[in-house]
């Protein structure tokens, strides 16, 4: 990606078995072991979190966390990202390394666009995985089981 400031990167939960998949992380990334530090500390550093994985999660927790601590999410456009991110909205969401580079770049450069985002994905995500909608969801289903 390319920044108007210096930035610096965190790779959470790195280890001797991830080095040997990716390589040494470059200068500017800290690799943190699993459990390092406070993934809050991560949080409030952070303006976006940038994650591309080979796997599929169905729901990722980590967007949840993101959302609600305010770092705009560039994710995979795949899984369960496609429940959580409204692309250009709430985040981003990339099909290849092209547009993981593209989004992350304007994501530094548009800093009152990614404050704006960041905003509304906690609106968004409030509204529709809070703890009012969740009990609806959840009384829902489980009359759907009783009348069965």
């Amino acid at each position: 990606m390319v920044a108007p400031v210096l930035k610096e990167g965190v790779i959470l939960g790195i280890s001797d078995r991830i080095r040997e998949k990716i390589g040494r992380e470059p200068n500017w990334i800290t690799g943190l072991p699993a459990g390092g530090t406070p993934v809050q500390e991560v949080y409030r550093q952070a303006h976006c979190i940038i994650q591309m994985s080979e796997t599929y999660e169905n729901l990722p927790r980590v967007g949840f966390e993101a959302m609600a601590s305010g770092c705009v999410l560039i994710v995979d456009d795949r899984g369960g990202w496609r429940e959580q991110v409204l692309h250009g909205q709430t985040g981003f969401l990339c099909s290849n390394e092209r547009e993981f580079v593209y989004y992350a770049s304007r994501a530094a450069f548009e800093s009152a666009e990614r404050r704006q985002m960041a905003e509304q994905a906690r609106v968004w995500l409030e509204e529709q995985w809070g703890m009012e909608k969740a009990m609806i969801s959840w009384g829902d289903f489980f009359s759907m089981l009783e009348n069965k």
